[in-house]
């Protein structure tokens, strides 16, 4: 007996396909399109479980060579701090990504 591999990865491709872009989410993606008129280079993304933040920070990640923290609110503060400091250090977006509670 052999196994099918089913294709079952993040998209490769920087348009995003199989996420769907629609008014629960256009605020946020055309918000972390122009991350470089950030005022810092830092930024939160809230939301449920299984609302596609991780999809939509993980895409983000890829598309601006940034850093993504997941979990952010369950994180120490003090790695935060840091991350904060690096990310505007190296004029390098930041994303933290954390469920809305």
């Amino acid at each position: 007996m052999s196994q099918i591999a089913l294709p079952l990865d993040w998209p490769d491709d920087d348009n995003a396909t199989g996420f769907v872009i629609d008014e629960s989410n256009k605020s946020a993606v055309r918000h972390l399109d122009h991350w470089s008129l950030w005022p810092v280079r830092v930024s939160l993304l809230t939301g449920p479980r299984k609302s596609g933040r991780s999809t939509l920070a993980r895409l983000f990640a890829r598309k601006s060579g940034g850093r993504v923290i997941d979990d952010a609110d369950t994180v120490e503060e003090e790695m935060l701090f840091h991350a904060w400091n690096e990310a505007q250090a190296d004029h390098r977006p930041l994303l933290l990504n954390a469920r809305a509670r």
